[in-house]
């Protein structure tokens, strides 16, 4: 579940939630310990779900506002040219 989703819930959804998704860890440790789970891909996806929830809990309790943050973009520093000047330097 994505925190956009998680957001519109109240802070007692949200604590009944998270209780549930340690439930359900618990349970699937517990299968995977007698050999009854083959997939553990569950149990990542089961923690961060649970951190997210968390996340947005504080969020409400601190009464902030959290926005997404637009992606940054990676400046490309232009290497050619420079190598090119410096070149004609040292004949120069």
């Amino acid at each position: 579940m994505e925190a956009q989703e998680l957001r519109q819930f109240n802070a007692q959804e949200l604590e009944t939630r998270i209780r549930q998704w340690r439930e359900e860890l618990f349970r699937a440790k517990l299968k995977k310990m007698s050999n009854e789970m083959k997939d553990t891909s569950l149990f990542g996806k089961l923690r961060k779900d649970i951190a997210r929830a968390i996340s947005v809990l504080n969020e409400k309790k601190k009464g902030g506002v959290v926005e997404d943050k637009p992606v940054a973009k990676k400046k490309v520093q232009d290497q050619a040219p420079a190598k090119a000047e410096s070149a004609e330097a040292a004949k120069g």
